[in-house]
């Protein structure tokens, strides 16, 4: 499922994507946001540097390149669900966080 998707269908029901993924017990919480791929990458960005990671690090821990990471941080291209994901168990933060909506 596209992170499109499964964050319309989180604001639809109200219900933790990270709940939907299995990264959360908390089923649901209060939010109603769309993604900001500028927010997001800015997001990924910050995890990345606080636990000491650079582009190319992160990127072979999810099997994909630094400019794919490049293009994720610069808000250029849309990040695939399964990455977002990897990235967020990498960097112990939730999809909630990435996507700004706590």
């Amino acid at each position: 499922m596209s992170l499109y998707y499964l964050n319309k269908f989180s604001n639809i029901f109200n219900i933790n994507i990270d709940y939907l993924v299995n990264l959360s017990d908390k089923e649901y919480i209060e939010f109603n946001k769309v993604i900001d791929k500028k927010e997001l990458g800015k997001r990924i960005k910050q995890a990345r540097k606080k636990i000491g990671f650079i582009q190319d690090k992160l990127a072979s821990k999810i099997n994909t390149t630094h400019s794919v990471i490049s293009a994720y941080e610069y808000g250029k291209t849309s990040v695939p669900t399964l990455f977002l994901i990897g990235i967020a168990r990498i960097t112990n933060k939730s999809l909630n966080w990435f996507l700004n909506k706590i």
